[in-house]
């Protein structure tokens, strides 16, 4: 389970929500509970665009951890910076399920694809607010890509740029039928 994880260990193993809760405080069990959640949800469903969202769920929960590491050296909550993390590719995901198999249409499925990475901040910024996260969380998937909103810095987007370029380095990315790996 995720809770086992090294991360999350301590001298006794977990073995109820409640042990859960305890141990990763109520913010850190929604971050797991969140995780969970899309990878029954969003993350495993078949089709033409299966190994495109599992590189979505795996870059996203790369991004997620390293921004909670990061978060550790400012005073940004790390299990906010996580979810910032897990969610900021979330437009795309909920998006391409929707697309119709690269093979069918190229030219139709490259302009979709351009336009939602376009509008991903937005479309994740709402289905954060539908789920109800936090105001901060929201902000910062809504102004992803931006180090200044509204004439202020916005702290969680910089982690998240970071985190994401870090990410990268690592060799996770996002590929899709029209974008190269990067060197």
């Amino acid at each position: 389970t995720i809770c086992s994880a090294p991360y999350y260990s301590g001298k006794t193993p977990i073995k109820s929500i409640l042990q859960s809760i305890q141990r990763l405080g109520p913010t850190g069990f929604h971050c797991i509970t969140m995780q969970a959640y899309l990878d029954l949800d969003l993350f495993i469903i078949e089709g033409p665009w299966k190994d495109t969202l599992l590189q979505i769920r795996n870059f996203s929960i790369s991004v997620a951890h390293i921004s909670r590491i990061i978060s550790r050296m400012t005073n940004l909550h790390g299990d906010t910076a996580f979810l910032c993390g897990l969610l900021h590719r979330i437009g795309i995901a909920s998006s391409i399920i929707h697309f119709p198999p690269p093979t069918e249409d190229p030219v139709l499925v490259t302009k979709l694809w351009s336009a939602v990475e376009l509008i991903h901040p937005i479309l994740s910024n709402l289905i954060a607010k539908r789920w109800g996260m936090d105001e901060d969380v929201q902000k910062a998937l809504h102004h992803y890509g931006q180090l200044y909103a509204n004439g202020k810095t916005n702290h969680l987007t910089a982690i998240l740029i970071i985190a994401e370029h870090l990410t990268q380095q690592l060799g996770f990315s996002i590929q899709t039928p029209f974008r190269r790996k990067p060197n």
